[in-house]
């Protein structure tokens, strides 16, 4: 039972920084999508099937950067709240 008090006190108190650090990463593979999309767009070179997925990136990685970012954040607080009544 002392491990599941650890972990209810490392989440209670970094609940907050573990939602920060799953927003910036949230954040830099966003970044990352853009760039790349961004990059494969403006190659020349880039025909056919690899165009379009670079055009599909391009257009729909927002939405499913936020998708991954809701389905992370819901995870945290779940898991927040079943370690809460755990411990409870």
């Amino acid at each position: 039972m002392t491990l599941l008090l650890r972990l209810a006190r490392v989440l209670r108190y970094g609940a907050v920084a573990l939602i920060m650090t799953w927003s910036l990463l949230a954040l830099a593979i966003y970044a990352l999508l853009g760039a790349v999309s961004g990059w494969v767009a403006a190659d020349s070179t880039a025909n056919g099937w690899i165009a379009w997925s670079s055009q599909m990136v391009d257009q729909s990685g927002g939405f499913a950067v936020g998708i991954l970012w809701l389905a992370g954040t819901l995870v945290i607080f779940v898991a927040r709240g079943l370690i809460r009544r755990l411990t409870a």
